[in-house]
């Protein structure tokens, strides 16, 4: 069940993960490499439903990216509302991501300029990718 991760590297391209010299897209690999580089810095600049994070929301958003475990990614990634993992890479990439859960759009939206739209789905069990623009 790694669908959630499955989904978000489905939507990436190649020009999104040579921004950072990735050079596959290894499901591990690329949890890692979120892990080690989240920051208050990147998550700033993240607009959430069109309102600003506070200042502990990021540090919870942080210690939840810290405290994931890749080890654990086969018995699913528990998406929330406010998901960690797509504030961060919203921010990395530089792109704005539409996730629809149910009948819900969340709206992460990265403040600066923008390389894309990601638009995602979730229902109660599953994850997918489902365009890029």
């Amino acid at each position: 069940m790694t669908c959630f991760w499955d989904g978000i590297l489905a939507g990436l391209r190649s020009d999104d993960l040579s921004l950072y010299d990735l050079k596959n897209k290894r499901k591990e690999t690329f949890i890692n490499f979120l892990k080690s580089n989240v920051n208050k810095n990147n998550l700033k600049k993240i607009k959430w439903n069109d309102g600003e994070l506070k200042d502990q929301e990021i540090d919870e958003h942080i210690e939840a990216i810290n405290s994931y475990n890749v080890n654990g990614i086969g018995r699913g990634h528990l998406t929330s509302i406010c998901d960690s993992f797509l504030l961060l890479i919203c921010s990395m990439f530089k792109l704005n991501i539409n996730h629809r859960y149910l009948n819900n759009m969340i709206k992460y939206s990265y403040n600066g300029e923008k390389r894309g739209i990601l638009n995602v789905s979730s229902n109660r069990g599953h994850f997918s990718f489902n365009s890029r623009s």
